[in-house]
């Protein structure tokens, strides 16, 4: 298999619109469009993770309605084509996907004042029916036919026996490793985890993830530094389950990971964007699981299930329960979704 650190991500004929390729240039055109906006609430910059949230919403919704990464908004005018494919395509959360078109197109004085009003009555439509799903605790049919009669222990065990038959095969196993075989369950965090070794006595970089390793490269822990909810919960650190630590270390002794290097790299060599890795999750989910399932479908169906098959839990275990999501246990008891608890095996 590898013979270093550089690894391709090859197209797949049945990956209908990710073979696109999205090049820095082509992100850093979206960067540009938000470099100089104010958030609604005060007079200040958008906070970053708010302009990267905006970025991969819009470079997705150009891809499916242009086949191209994005140059301009001038797509986003036709409104019909646009509001069809929010709607029909299965994406998390359609309501934050207006809410991106929105905060462009209102920065832009040559757009017409009903077009904008168009967009905003659709994501106004969206936020009622999530805010209500979200309160009832419920989940859309789309979003449950997903994953199938997949259940927790069908999907280890797809994981556990999927053939390695090259390296996008291990990247895939472990990507998906990561999201169902440890107690910890990131969000899209992945893509910049950097490894390190526990004998460097410099400081952490916040702005990164860590995988910690010994000597031998036998991963440690997990450090978690640079994610959503870090203002609340800063530094976290998890332990690396057996499973998991073995599809690991047979990745980064395969690809010759060193202290400093990032867990993954695109086929350049750089790192992912947040975008790029999210299509490279689903493209993993789908590989090995059979669905293209994504992050917080994954979060709600492992929560819901734990939580189901555990209702004696103590207060204490709940909060480390909460913990290994990185939000609260009010958080927690939100992403439980009685439609997705899985059949008894």
């Amino acid at each position: 298999m590898a013979t270093s650190k550089i690894y391709k991500q090859r197209k797949n004929p049945d990956d209908n619109n990710n073979n696109t390729e999205i090049t820095e240039h082509d992100y850093n055109i979206l960067l540009h469009e938000f470099s100089n906006m104010k958030s609604n609430r005060s007079d200040t910059p958008l906070q970053p993770n708010s302009v990267k949230s905006y970025c991969a919403k819009l470079q997705k919704l150009s891809i499916l309605a242009t086949k191209k990464p994005y140059q301009n908004y001038k797509f986003l005018l036709d409104t019909n084509k646009i509001i069809d494919i929010i709607n029909k395509n299965i994406l998390k959360s359609s309501k934050d996907y207006y809410s991106s078109i929105v905060k462009l197109l209102k920065s832009k004085p040559d757009i017409n004042n009903d077009v904008i009003k168009l967009y905003s009555d659709e994501m106004k439509t969206h936020k009622k029916t999530e805010d209500t799903a979200r309160g009832n605790n419920t989940v859309s049919e789309k979003h449950a036919n997903k994953l199938n009669s997949l259940t927790i222990s069908i999907i280890k065990n797809k994981i556990i026996n999927y053939e390695v038959k090259n390296d996008m095969d291990m990247i895939y196993q472990l990507i998906c490793a990561f999201y169902w075989l440890g107690d910890f369950t990131p969000r899209n965090e992945l893509y910049n985890f950097k490894i390190r070794s526990n004998t460097n006595k410099k400081p952490m970089n916040d702005s990164f993830n860590y995988i910690i390793v010994d000597k031998n490269n036998n991963p440690i822990k997990i450090v978690m530094l640079n994610y959503k909810t870090k203002a609340t919960y800063g530094k976290q650190e998890f332990n690396i389950s057996g499973e998991l630590k073995n599809y690991l270390f047979n990745y980064l002794t395969e690809f010759k990971k060193l202290n400093g290097d990032y867990l993954f790299v695109d086929k350049h060599n750089e790192p992912f964007t947040n975008n790029n890795f999210l299509t490279l999750i689903t493209s993993s989910m789908k590989h090995v699981l059979g669905s293209e399932i994504n992050v917080d479908l994954i979060r709600q169906f492992k929560l819901t299930n734990i939580m189901n098959d555990n209702p004696l839990m103590t207060i204490n275990e709940r909060r480390e329960l909460a913990r290994n999501y990185l939000h609260s246990e009010a958080t927690a008891l939100e992403y439980v979704r009685p439609a997705l608890i899985n059949a008894k095996t």
